[in-house]
């Protein structure tokens, strides 16, 4: 009989004489059969066939067993071909050599030998840098996979060393492929392969996070961030762990965009940025004064970026009207050229009557204005905050958290990036800030008399007369020289009654404005004038 006789090990086993299937029937021929095919080209051991045909137990009779199995084996691949003899000058493919049998067939006759050598070959170009010849002989390899190594015989074959080792060449040969591919912009090509082995490993870290990236890079976001999720809870259930750094940074890659594509086939749209978030409320419209506690915001953003240490925190502190918003907003508008990865900013509603915000619904605020679509928000503070830190790490923003209550209710939100900058405003010295995070403080008081009249030089359109004398004076002293008090107070008179104010002003108890006692009833436009305390 002439031709070619072909052994496919990967999936079901099978056989083929050129393009004839042949037909194997018995369980023992074919647990034989596989044996030697998985050692094709080298000698079996009598022992072991006879463990891999009958375990544990095999009967006494057992080697005359494999003689007989192996004639008949002879037979269904070569007709007229049973010769038992090493020196025999008959064809036969399954030779005896004395202490064992051989199944004398090349690479290309079985599948999984021609799978090795594949693979072998495209690590090889990978070590000599031909990123090209490596994926193609990759993507060849990969194309032979039909399934799982004698997915439909005994057990114990796929515990067989080649075996074992089949699976874990096909593993580093799929990650490997798909970073070349996703390197060449081959996503889909990527994105099939690697989902034809994530069910056979569903905790590997290493191969979820490039489907994630692949999955991004097709345009399907929302699965790769989905797959995400599904690791983590299963990582959590089965194994009690949470997602390690490369998964992380996979999850953030998706998140920013940042995808590994460096030469697509074909035109591709350029991938999607989320918008750099200018979160600032509106500059103060006239910021006068506080010369030093600016210089102080000024020295505490250039002595950032140490290595050693976290981001700059100043804290801003005072009595309510000393202007501790306008100080933190005014500056994060002058200062937004240092921060060009954009601003953040949230009022934490410390200051009662308000229910101060939750930590869930400030970091659901930021996590969203950093581009992360809302339905991959994490239900968890401590994931939230912990996927806050991450997309934080490397860039440069300014977060300012306006009317804080305590240190507690600032620390999940203060990003790990030593490039980043974080205000604080406080009625209340944050101490514990201050103390374990390097806070600096930065106390404001009233206006100077010189500040208060520039203020007011400019509230009145620049009449240095009203300021000098007359209302301007009595307005300082009525509003203890704090600025949202003078402001309020020029704003409440109307410059046709100046001189009517005046003498008012003049019997009237010298009692403090309203605004520092009570809250104001002032228009929108007056509030947004004023800013907050």
């Amino acid at each position: 009989m002439t031709g070619t006789t072909y052994v496919d090990l990967l999936g079901q086993l099978s056989v083929r004489h050129d393009d004839r299937s042949v037909s194997i029937r018995s369980l023992k021929q074919r647990h034989l059969l596989a044996t030697l095919a998985l050692h094709a080209g080298q000698v079996v051991s009598h022992e072991k066939i006879i463990d891999a045909l009958w375990g544990e137990n095999p009967p006494a009779t057992s080697l005359a067993l494999v003689h007989t199995y192996v004639a008949r084996l002879r037979k269904a691949l070569q007709p007229g071909c049973d010769s038992f003899r090493a020196d025999s000058a008959s064809p036969s493919l399954i030779r005896h050599t004395g202490t064992g049998y051989r199944l004398d067939l090349g690479t290309d006759q079985v599948d999984l030998l021609r799978f090795l050598d594949l693979a072998a070959k495209a690590h090889g170009e990978l070590a000599t840098r031909n990123a090209e010849r490596a994926e193609e002989l990759f993507h060849e390899a990969l194309r032979i996979w039909r399934g799982s190594v004698l997915a439909d015989l005994d057990h114990r074959l796929g515990q067989d060393p080649v075996a074992l080792n089949v699976v874990h060449v096909r593993l580093t040969s799929t990650l490997a492929y798909a970073d070349l591919a996703l390197e060449r912009g081959h996503v889909h090509e990527a994105v099939r392969q690697l989902q034809s082995v994530t069910p056979e490993e569903p905790l590997h870290e290493g191969l979820h996070a490039r489907l994630m990236l692949a999955l991004a890079g097709a345009g399907q976001q929302a699965a790769a961030l989905e797959l995400f999720t599904t690791l983590r809870k299963r990582l959590s259930e089965t194994l009690g762990i949470d997602p390690g750094p490369e998964i992380e940074a996979a999850q953030l890659r998706v998140l920013r965009q940042d995808l590994p594509f460096s030469g697509a086939c074909g035109p591709r749209t350029a991938p999607w940025k989320p918008p750099v978030p200018a979160q600032l409320p509106l500059d103060i419209a006239g910021f006068t004064g506080r010369a030093e506690p600016l210089r102080q915001l000024d020295r505490l953003r250039a002595a950032s970026g140490d290595p050693a240490s976290g981001p700059a925190i100043a804290a801003i502190t005072g009595p309510a009207g000393a202007g501790k918003t306008a100080l933190a907003v005014c500056w994060g508008h002058q200062a937004q050229i240092h921060f060009p990865d954009g601003q953040l900013y949230a009022d934490l509603r410390g200051v009662p009557p308000s229910a101060p915000r939750t930590t869930t619904e400030t970091l659901s605020m930021f996590l969203r204005a950093l581009g992360v679509p809302p339905e991959a928000v994490p239900d968890d503070d401590d994931e939230q905050a912990a996927l806050y830190r991450s997309m934080l790490a490397h860039r440069r923003i300014l977060v300012v958290l306006d009317n804080v209550s305590s240190s507690h209710q600032v620390r999940p939100l203060l990003p790990a990036g030593r490039h980043c900058m974080v205000v604080v405003t406080s009625r209340t010295e944050p101490t514990g800030l201050i103390a374990l995070e390097g806070a600096q403080p930065i106390r404001l008081g009233a206006f100077t008399p010189q500040e208060s009249s520039v203020l007011i030089r400019w509230l009145m359109h620049g009449d240095p007369a009203g300021a000098e004398t007359g209302p301007g004076a009595e307005l300082e002293q009525l509003s203890g020289h704090l600025p949202l008090a003078l402001r309020l107070a020029v704003t409440d008179i109307d410059r046709r009654c100046v001189v009517s104010c005046s003498a008012a002003a003049a019997t009237a108890p010298r009692t403090r404005h309203p605004a520092l006692t009570s809250r104001p009833r002032t228009t929108p436009a007056q509030q947004q004038l004023a800013g907050n305390s």
